[in-house]
Parts: structure tokens; sequence; C-alpha cells
């Protein structure tokens, strides 16, 4: 397969209960991609099989697991980005744009360099 010069890559898989085999494609570098269910079906039984790949000519996993976990973080801030601008604007929505504050006479008096504020009705109304 080496001497293939675009081949990046040599696939094979062996049935899940074949434990040499599989401790050989180990012992040759070769890696486990995943378990592949019910893929053998033998005198009326089912037997899963495992997929394992041997990269060659510089190819390898279109998905390293630091590009599966930087995918996921990237996704997981875009959907919490969505979920905070729908709250945001829900938000809005039920809210006037501008916050109106009642008018009030009083006036700050300042005592002994402290200011107090007086009255009753100095605070907003939302």
């Amino acid at each position: 397969a080496a001497s293939i010069s675009n081949c990046r890559g040599v696939y094979l898989h062996v049935i899940s209960y074949n434990q040499p085999a599989i401790s050989f494609y180990n012992k040759m570098l070769f890696k486990l991609v995943r378990r592949l269910p019910h893929f053998y079906y033998i005198r009326g039984q089912h037997y899963d099989s495992y997929l394992f790949v041997y990269y060659v000519n510089g190819g390898r996993s279109p998905c390293s697991p630091l590009e599966v976990i930087t995918s996921f973080v990237v996704d997981f801030r875009a959907f919490l980005k969505m979920v905070v601008a729908r709250f945001w604007n829900k938000e809005e929505r039920s809210t006037p744009r501008w916050s109106r504050c009642k008018e009030s006479t009083t006036l700050l008096v300042s005592q002994n360099n402290k200011r107090i504020i007086g009255g009753d009705d100095t605070r907003c109304h939302v």
C-alpha cells in the first residue's frame, strides 16, 4: 500500500472474538477505528467486527481527538450564544424600549458634605 502514492490508509476488519488477530494488528500499529455491531452473519448468528486502519503516505484520521474537542467547543459556544440571544430578545419584547422614571419635585439637599435624597417618589417604574 505504501508504494501506491495516492493510498493514504489500509483498512481491515476482524471478528470481535478473534483475539490473536486483534493483538497482532495492535502490535503492527493499526489503530482501532470503531466496533461494527452485527457485521458478520455466520451460521445463523450475528457477530460484531472491529474496524482497524493503518495510515501510510502521510495519511491521517479526518478527525483527530483535538479536532473533535475543538469542534464540540465551537458548536457549544454557538449554541450558548443562540440561547442567550433568544432569551435577550424575549426580554426586550416584554419591557418597553425606554424605561420611564416617574418625575419627582424633590431636590438633592447637601448637609455636612453628605447628599440626602428626599421624598418618596424617586424610584423608577418599569
